[in-house]
This record gives C-alpha cells, structure tokens and sequence, in this order.
C-alpha cells in the first residue's frame, strides 16, 4: 500500500510541476504583453476579460483527478497509521476502539474499586471498560462526558503495569476481548477479537 500512495504522489509531484512550468511560461507571456500595450497589471488584465479557470492553460480533468486520486491517497494513509498505531507501544494510555455498533473506551484501573472479596480471590489490579453507542459519541474528547450503556471491570491477578506495559495496544485490546474469561463486561468476551477500528490512544485521536 505505502508502494501505491508513493506512485500517486509521485505522479501528483510530477503533474504540479508541470502546472507551475506552464504557470511561468503564461506569466512571462503576460508580463511581455503588458510591455508591449502598456498594461501595468496583466494579470489582473486577463482576469478580467476572461474566466479565472480559462485564463491558464489548466486542465480541468487532469485537476478533478488529482483531487480524487490523493483523497484516496491520504484515506489510505489514515487506515495504514491506525495499523501502525495499533503496533505501538501501551503504557497505561486510555485505549478507544469502535466495533460493530458500539464504541469501548478501555483504562486502567485505579485500585480503588477492589472490593474485600476481590482482594481475597488474589485479585490486585483491573482493566475498566466502558461500552458506548456510536451515535451517542460525538466527541472523542469528551467521551468520558457521555452516558454509558455497560461495561463493567476486568479483573487481574497481577499488577497491570507489570503484565501489559511495554505490550503493543493491539495485544491489549486481545486481552480484554479474549482473557476477560469472567464475562462480566458487556459481555465482551470472545475466542476470536473483532474487528476494531482504534479511535484514540491517550489524548491522541487517531
């Protein structure tokens, strides 16, 4: 993929400077003009007796291509950064992932929710997870100002900090998809992750 966004904007480089040689050549061809007549402006001069599209030898089709060609260009980009984001490494950042309808917002816990018995089943630390519809966030900034429609806490045995800093976030989101074996989350439990499109990581909309 980064191969065929190269080739485009290559090609658009190549197009560009095109458009400025025949740029140049016309403003030469003007100012030698406004000389020869006695035009102060000629640029000027020739906007006003021509349309602004039709006083440049500019070729309207080549533009309304390039235009497409490098929004798709740049939608590519943005999906293989979110790839690669996936890639990067997690320490302790608030993780927002979309799936199917519903949007999960997934942090570290705090301590302060361990319940006694929690504690006494040799649980130290947790993942909290909130559940959101897509509809119903429309800000990814002030996600955590939106009503939740579930979630709940997944519960570990080790300190967060020791099992999952350093992991990729995609092994992360794995994790809570695929280890949350207690199913108290939404039911968010799965032998095999969903697709998920990642929307933020920390203060970073992606």
């Amino acid at each position: 993929m980064n191969n065929d966004i190269n080739k485009f904007r290559i090609l658009v480089a190549e197009k560009s400077r095109q458009i400025s040689r025949l740029m140049q050549e016309v403003s030469t061809l003007s100012e030698e003009f406004g000389d020869a007549h006695g035009i102060t402006d000629p640029a000027g001069f020739f906007n006003d007796y021509l349309p602004v599209n039709e006083s440049y030898p500019f070729d309207k089709d080549w533009s309304e291509q390039a235009s497409d060609i490098l929004a798709w260009a740049d939608a590519i980009e943005k999906t293989e950064n979110k790839e690669n984001k996936r890639n990067e490494l997690w320490y302790g950042q608030d993780i927002v992932i979309a799936y199917g309808d519903v949007i999960l917002l997934i942090a570290e816990g705090t301590g302060d929710n361990l319940l006694p018995e929690d504690i006494a089943e040799g649980f130290v630390d947790y993942f909290s997870l909130d559940v959101f519809e897509k509809s119903e966030v429309t800000d990814l900034d002030r996600i955590y100002e939106a009503s939740s429609i579930g979630g709940g806490f997944m519960m570990r045995d080790h300190a967060i900090c020791e099992e999952f800093y350093g992991e990729s976030i995609d092994n992360v989101v794995r994790a809570v998809f695929i280890e949350n074996g207690r199913g108290d989350a939404f039911d968010l439990y799965s032998s095999v992750i969903p697709e998920y499109a990642l929307l933020k990581v920390g203060e970073e909309v992606v």
